[in-house]
């Protein structure tokens, strides 16, 4: 169409200077001193409009001339920018393939380009990252590469999941606060703050951190829970807790969470350790009403031996009517008859214990006992027992 145009203007032009000169039929007189030039005034034009056509055609070309480094770069940045997204494209295909050497290596390549390199960096990263190379994926998140924006972002997300996979928390924290102080609802960003304050063993924050992501549906109900039970049972455990702080901490836990046995455990311990043995036992009684759990009878009968033992003892044997074959539940009351002095209850629950299921800590528990009892002949076979069962319980242990 340009072309079309320029075509019939040309023949405007000339048509309008055949009849200018036909009109006009002149001439155009140059006056230098001594010299005089005539042109027919047609001539003129045509030379006139060809001078401004060679003016015009050298403008351009020397503004082409000064324009063609620029051009050149532009050109090999195109060219460059193709290829660096054609890497990406096949890194990402490799990614999601979970072919991680593939990925990190057509990522690797597509590092230096600017719309790429950010998202090629992260890529790489995570690749060498599911490659347990987590030196090279520090190396990969490092690289100079100009950030902005949204990238910022992401940049700085792929860095605190590796330093929190790296259990480094304390390096973590600062970016994922800074992360969730932009974005606060994100679930991703306070999924991950929440393992970087488990791994530091902050539980008060992770279980304030939970509640948000109840809120937020970061989590599965089973994760998040779990999340709450590793909580209040670090919580429970920290040394530093008094018995008015414990308390406070025992009515603010949920019934859910306060039933479920690791977190009744932690809590009859510290009980038992800051000196409420009342309360040590309610802990681990109501949980074993609600599930059964051989580990926490055990653990009540164990807290028993120094006082209470008559009841205790009345206790255990209710619950082994219940459960004739729990081996912790057996052992424990073994243990129990023999403080009390009861010999022959606690090597027949020896006895049964190692019947159902032989430990080297069962056969060790009754040799002591009939050497207490000064038959030496009989706790021989149990002595030898407990060191063959010990030898294979380490050795299956280094396998």
């Amino acid at each position: 169409m340009r072309t079309l145009l320029w075509v019939v203007t040309l023949f405007g032009i000339a048509v309008g200077l055949t009849v200018l000169t036909q009109a006009q039929p002149g001439v155009v007189q140059f006056v230098f001193p001594g010299l005089r030039v005539e042109l027919a005034f047609a001539l003129f034009v045509v030379l006139l409009l060809a001078f401004g056509l060679l003016f015009g055609t050298a403008v351009r070309l020397f503004r082409a001339a000064l324009s063609l480094p620029r051009r050149v770069s532009a050109h090999r940045e195109a060219v460059a920018e193709k290829r660096a997204r054609q890497e990406l494209d096949a890194a990402l295909r490799a990614f999601f393939e979970n072919r991680w050497s593939r990925a990190e290596r057509h990522a690797a390549r597509a590092l230096d380009t600017g719309s790429t390199a950010v998202l090629a960096q992260i890529v790489a990263a995570r690749a060498a990252q599911a490659q347990r190379q987590y030196g090279r994926a520090e190396q990969y998140l490092d690289h100079p590469t100009r950030v902005t924006g949204n990238d910022r972002w992401m940049s700085t997300f792929a860095r605190a999941e590796l330093l929190v996979q790296r259990k480094r928390a304390a390096e973590a924290l600062p970016l994922l606060r800074d992360l969730r102080r932009n974005a606060p609802s994100h679930s991703g960003a306070l999924r991950l703050e929440i393992q970087a304050q488990s791994n530091a063993g902050q539980w008060g924050e992770v279980l304030k951190l939970t509640e948000q992501a109840a809120r937020h549906g970061a989590f599965d109900p089973a994760t998040l829970n779990q999340y709450r039970e590793n909580a209040i049972t670090g919580l429970l455990l920290d040394p530093g807790l008094d018995l008015a702080a414990l308390n406070r901490l025992w009515r603010q836990t949920a019934l859910p969470l306060r039933l479920l046995p690791r977190v009744a455990d932690a809590g009859a311990r510290a009980f038992s350790r800051l000196g409420d043995a009342e309360a040590a036992h309610t802990c681990l009684q109501e949980s074993i009403e609600q599930e059964w759990s051989g580990e926490l009878a055990a653990l009540d009968l164990a807290l028993s031996e120094d006082q209470e033992s008559a009841q205790a003892l009345q206790r255990g044997e209710s619950w082994l009517r219940s459960h004739p074959t729990d081996t912790m539940l057996l052992l424990a009351l073994g243990r129990l008859c023999r403080s009390r002095g009861l010999w022959g209850k606690a090597r027949n629950y020896l006895e049964a214990a190692i019947a159902i299921h032989p430990q080297a800590c069962s056969h060790r528990m009754l040799a002591e006992l009939l050497e207490s009892l000064g038959d030496a002949a009989a706790a021989l076979p149990h002595l030898k027992a407990a060191a063959n069962l010990a030898a294979d319980e380490a050795a299956c242990g280094k396998a």
